[in-house]
């Protein structure tokens, strides 16, 4: 979705896991999507920012089907899209840095990047 919309602060996707794979041959990529709901409800569908982060760590949410417990995770990148204040993300984004620093490997300490995308009009 980074590539397909224009925004202020947006990410490259290619640039994001370059960033965050420390090594070539080490790319299991695990995509989650967050908020799912069925269609016709996005216009009764109002998440915040810490909820959408939660969703998108739930386990229902993942695109593999893996379990959290059985492994590390080395990085994160978030490609967050809409009407939403960076700052709010960031502070989200290091906040689940901290509360999750068990499931994450110890040595990359910078491991959870954003990325804002606007809306097309």
């Amino acid at each position: 979705a980074s590539l397909r919309f224009s925004g202020k602060l947006n990410g490259d996707v290619r640039k994001l896991c370059q960033n965050l794979v420390p090594f070539p041959r080490l790319h299991f990529f695990v995509s989650a999507y967050a908020p799912l709901f069925a269609p016709g409800m996005e216009d009764k569908t109002n998440c915040s920012v810490q909820e959408l982060l939660a969703r998108s760590w739930s386990e229902q949410h993942f695109l593999a089907a893996i379990q959290r417990a059985d492994g590390k995770f080395f990085s994160s990148a978030q490609i967050w899209r809409g009407e939403l204040a960076s700052g709010e993300v960031d502070d989200e984004a290091a906040k689940l840095q901290m509360t999750m620093h068990d499931e994450f490997i110890a040595w990359i300490p910078n491991n959870v990047k954003t990325a804002m995308v606007s809306v097309p009009d």
